[in-house]
């Protein structure tokens, strides 16, 4: 069996999901949605023609996703695979009505190597309880020629900035981990000249149980990736290419005072790793459903609307 699939968007970020979709022997694309006019006998200008598609693919930016999520509401039967957030205000997403088995929202990060690291140490108990969490994901996409010119900077498109379109992964997936945010608060700014949307901010996040995640995002500082958890009982950390785990409690032997624990155990990984794995697991989870023609578990769909809903119901301080 193949599958025959439509798409909406085919550039940048688009381009790469489709490239991932076309590597799969059951898959096949067969029409791209564009609202201009492009040469090739896959691109449309009618949506119409994605309808017969067993599967759409809704790749375009954010702020158009809920038009076409509605569009296909009741004319389409298929499954969708729609690029998070699935709304941009609260006035959408409470009118989304899609069916939840067979809609799902790409909030990769649930799916990939690095959930699956963070989730064994939390059953296993390895660090004990988890109170504090850092990530910072610091990228200089604000010095990119074509930033200036990308719907992402534009706050009439883009209102929640870099909440919006990262710092909402790393919240769902300690929302998966940890269970839903308390809170959200994000302080915000913008930096890049003939911009508008908000290009650097830090996001504090309150969970259960007393954990706090920080979070920095930023288009316009020198690269930077960390993920740190600091636990009762140890430490993971995502540094310079590089997984560290730090297990138990070591003593100085001179001072007799409590010092960093000596690495248990190391490993190789990197941003692009944890990015590229995470995508790929989600379609394969996604094509996995769609192969055997079953229904999405009802808490997917849950947990991407309640993500969403938490996101635009935090708290913005401008700065």
């Amino acid at each position: 069996m193949k599958l025959n699939v439509g798409a909406i968007g085919y550039k940048n970020h688009a381009k790469k999901i489709l490239e991932i979709f076309k590597k799969r022997k059951n898959v096949f694309i067969s029409k791209i949605y564009y609202p201009k006019k492009i040469n090739g006998i896959k691109f449309t200008r009618n949506l119409n023609d994605l309808i017969n598609c067993d599967v759409i693919l809704i790749l375009s930016p954010n702020y158009t996703h809920y038009k076409y999520l509605k569009f296909f509401e009741k004319r389409f039967k298929g499954y969708i695979f729609c690029e998070k957030p699935p709304a941009v205000s609260l006035k959408e997403l409470n009118k989304l009505k899609n069916d939840p088995e067979k809609t799902f929202f790409n909030f990769n990060l649930r799916y990939g190597k690095i959930f699956n690291i963070l989730n064994d140490l939390i059953k296993r108990k390895k660090l004990g309880n988890i109170y504090h969490a850092y990530i910072s994901s610091s990228h200089l996409f604000g010095k990119n020629i074509n930033y200036k010119k990308s719907w992402r900077s534009k706050k009439t498109l883009n209102k929640l900035g870099l909440v919006e379109n990262v710092g909402i992964h790393y919240i769902d997936l300690f929302s998966i981990l940890f269970n839903k945010p308390k809170e959200i608060i994000h302080y915000s700014s913008n930096i890049v000249k003939e911009t508008s949307s908000y290009d650097n901010c830090s996001v504090i996040a309150k969970y259960p149980n007393n954990l706090k995640l920080f979070i920095y995002l930023s288009y316009v500082t020198a690269f930077d990736f960390h993920i740190k958890l600091i636990g009762t009982n140890g430490i993971f950390e995502i540094y310079d290419n590089k997984a560290q785990l730090l297990i138990g409690h070591k003593k100085n032997i001179h001072t007799k005072r409590y010092c960093r624990s000596s690495v248990s155990k190391t490993w190789k990984i990197s941003e692009e790793d944890i990015m590229n794995n995470s995508l790929e697991k989600s379609i394969d989870y996604f094509l996995n459903i769609c192969l055997k023609n079953k229904k999405f578990p009802l808490h997917d769909f849950k947990n991407s609307i309640e993500i969403n809903k938490q996101i635009l119901k935090s708290k913005k301080i401008i700065n």
